[in-house]
């Protein structure tokens, strides 16, 4: 099986050294070491951990040059290749649809702040229209009592008028 270094892993997946030494370290992840004590960590432990290696200009390179080559996996038909590219489009339509939902989600939060303000504003104007407005004192009704008092003594007076003469 195809062996790396740990520099050679770290390109093919885009990884930080310490990450893989890390893990290395933690046992996360087997290597041996060469001829030379270096350490070599075999591809199917990497695929194991990290999964397939991306697909990029560094990792084709590196994995045809220097001895590394690509294994022969069942991912290498027709038939996946078919499948990754339908895929492909789906998470690309998906990253569409989810980009337009935020610019949806963005402009009705725009609204709903337009319209908070407008309501904030429109009850501080009513509150102030409240202040400005003077107080008016309700009317009096003495004039009325006067009316009805002048009426009682007037209808009083009938009545005993009335008595009187019958």
């Amino acid at each position: 099986m195809t062996k790396l270094n740990i520099s050679q892993a770290s390109k093919l997946y885009g990884k930080d050294r310490s990450s893989i030494q890390r893990k290395i370290k933690n046992g996360e992840l087997s290597c041996e070491a060469d001829e030379n004590g270096h350490k070599q960590i075999d591809l199917s432990e990497l695929i194991r951990i990290y999964g397939e290696p991306p697909k990029s200009d560094t990792g084709a390179t590196l994995l045809q040059s220097g001895g590394v080559q690509q294994p022969d996996t069942p991912y290498a038909t027709p038939h996946y290749e078919q499948e990754i590219n339908f895929l492909e489009k789906q998470v690309k339509a998906l990253e569409e649809d989810k980009k337009d939902l935020k610019t949806e989600r963005d402009r009705l939060l725009d609204m709903l702040e337009t319209e908070q303000k407008k309501t904030q504003t429109f009850m501080l104007e009513d509150r102030r229209n409240r202040e400005e407005q003077p107080q008016q004192k309700p009317k009096s009704l003495s004039w009325l009592n006067a009316t009805l008092i002048g009426c009682g003594i007037v209808i009083t007076g009938a009545l005993a008028f009335i008595a009187w003469v019958f």
